[in-house]
């Protein structure tokens, strides 16, 4: 099973201190989704007023992220996890997307993945990431070779506006 991750997922760790071992997660490479843009958005009805990661689609755009292979088992622990009913209206928070990733260092590779994004119908405004979040992603970026830089000043922008 391969599956996306552009946000704080990227760093391998987090699937560790999720319970899951080490060797049940491959990264594959670090990878590209073509026509979509990384945001960090409210949702709406949500306990905490921060704001979370998410995918939208968008022309002439591109998120970068790392590609992982990972057992079914663990898969479907990171959706339990992550795709659960909230516990304050009881509706699903996030959706799962089937996308086509690439290869950042070679387009002609191409894999079916599968990603994380906000329900449409939960979106809040677009916010700004809290400290400890912008510096975990900024950490986990910088550790990633050949990463793109268009990743770290779409960070920045976020934080800006």
């Amino acid at each position: 099973m391969y599956f996306f991750a552009y946000c704080n997922l990227m760093d391998k760790n987090r699937f560790i201190k999720m319970g899951v071992r080490e060797e049940d997660v491959e990264i594959i490479s670090y990878a590209c989704l073509s026509n979509h843009i990384f945001k960090y958005r409210e949702i709406l009805n949500s306990r905490h007023s921060t704001g979370f990661p998410n995918v939208e689609e968008r022309c002439n755009s591109t998120v970068y992220g790392i590609l992982y292979n990972m057992k079914d088992s663990v898969y479907e622990k990171l959706i339990r996890s992550r795709c659960k009913p909230s516990k304050t209206d009881k509706k699903y928070k996030y959706l799962i997307k089937d996308v086509e990733v690439f290869d950042y260092d070679n387009c002609n590779l191409v894999w079916p993945a599968k990603i994380l994004f906000i329900h449409p119908l939960r979106l809040g405004d677009e916010v700004q990431p809290n400290n400890s979040a912008f510096k975990h992603m900024m950490n986990t970026i910088l550790n990633i070779p050949n990463y793109s830089t268009y990743h770290i000043q779409r960070l920045h922008y976020i934080t800006r506006y």
